[in-house]
């Protein structure tokens, strides 16, 4: 991958893609008419396997660069009780937005924890432990942390410009004494309206992500170009909707892709890198290593059967006794777990008993120091 130009010479482009056809006319068309259609050429519509054959074809000449970084988004449960789930999508390389209410600032009590005590500043603590927890000091200082409150159309110009300042003072003073503080953005807030699709202040939010990606020392590093015939395999059944693959299934198609096909112990290579920066979750561990979950946040998906915060639990009904039982005594039942797997959110995901028992095995060694599954 290239290196990026300067910043002043960065700009915002969008990709478009032309359809032409020719018109269609009731009459019969004139002898002028047929001979200009004659030389017509319909533009070519680019599908996604199309682009893909392109991309081989240049991949096999050798003249294939990549010019367009991928970027994998997570949106992170921010209720304590998702707090297990952190170790699996945490990673070194991330940059992570921390987002408040800025209605209620960060130090109201918040009203979703009746204990008391909590506000959006000992949240924001909590979060940022939790993720330097996770990720070891680096030259690169990565990863990094980012600072946005919401609702910023509530108020005035005015209003929102000493509003940033006051947010600004209040988290220098919080962390800038941390002691991985160089990785805490805390002198910059970005003050957001989510409901506004043009919002100047969402694309400097996208600015300060991209400038920050630049920055990484992974940036313009040379990757196997043998790669990207099976990332973009991947990439295919991701579009498609698949979640999870079977290790045999990955070297099947392997073998499609005739002289760049890889070798099993590249296939390895390939996952466990492709596993380090997020792209999908392989775990080289006896009882996890024959599956791949090509979409990681189809985790957070699985995971939200048992581990939610009691707002989103229903009224009554077998599946709240389940997790008022799971909570109260921090013990869930193998056959309470496929039940709450039964739920229609999880069909598309569990599809057949060898995804369970694998998803199963995942929990268990993902999950073990922080809950405690009997089976039964």
């Amino acid at each position: 991958m290239d290196k990026p130009p300067p910043k002043q010479q960065r700009q915002k482009t969008k990709a478009k893609t032309r359809k032409t056809s020719p018109s269609r006319h009731q009459h019969t068309p004139t002898e002028t008419s047929q001979k200009a259609l004659k030389g017509f050429q319909e533009q070519p519509i680019h599908t996604a396997h199309s682009i893909q054959d392109d991309l081989l074809e240049k991949i096999k000449k050798g003249t294939y660069t990549m010019t367009i970084a991928p970027s994998d988004l997570v949106d992170f449960g921010g209720q304590k009780s998702f707090d297990m789930t952190h170790q699996l999508f945490i990673q070194h390389k991330g940059t992570f937005i921390l987002m408040f209410d800025g209605r209620l600032g960060l130090y109201t009590e918040l009203e979703e924890y009746p204990q008391g005590d909590v506000t959006a500043a000992s949240m924001l603590v909590h979060w940022i432990n939790s993720v330097l927890t996770y990720c070891t000091k680096s030259d690169d200082k990565m990863p990094r942390i980012v600072f946005a409150a919401t609702h910023s159309d509530s108020f005035s110009e005015d209003e929102k410009k000493k509003l940033i300042e006051k947010f600004q003072e209040e988290l220098t003073q919080m962390f800038s004494s941390h002691k991985l503080h160089e990785h805490i953005l805390y002198d910059k807030v970005f003050f957001i309206n989510a409901t506004d699709v043009a919002d100047l202040e969402i694309d400097r939010l996208k600015d300060e992500l991209v400038d920050i990606a630049f920055q990484q020392s992974t940036w313009g590093q040379q990757m196997p170009i043998v790669w990207v015939p099976l990332d973009l395999q991947i990439s295919d059944m991701r579009t498609d909707g698949v979640k999870l693959i079977t290790k045999e299934k990955l070297f099947e198609m392997n073998k499609y892709n005739d002289k760049l096909a890889l070798s099993e112990r590249r296939v390895e290579d390939f996952l466990l890198v492709q596993h380090s920066i997020g792209k999908l979750l392989y775990f080289n561990e006896p009882a996890l290593r024959d599956f791949i979950v090509i979409q990681p946040s189809a985790m957070v998906n699985i995971l939200r059967a048992f581990i939610t915060d009691r707002m989103f639990w229903p009224d009554n009904g077998p599946i709240r006794d389940i997790l008022e039982n799971l909570s109260s005594t921090g013990v869930l039942t193998k056959t309470d777990l496929f039940t709450l797997w039964l739920q229609p959110a999880f069909k598309d995901i569990l599809m057949n008993d060898r995804i369970k028992e694998y998803v199963v095995q995942l929990q268990l060694w993902l999950l073990i120091p922080e809950m405690n599954f009997k089976f039964m």
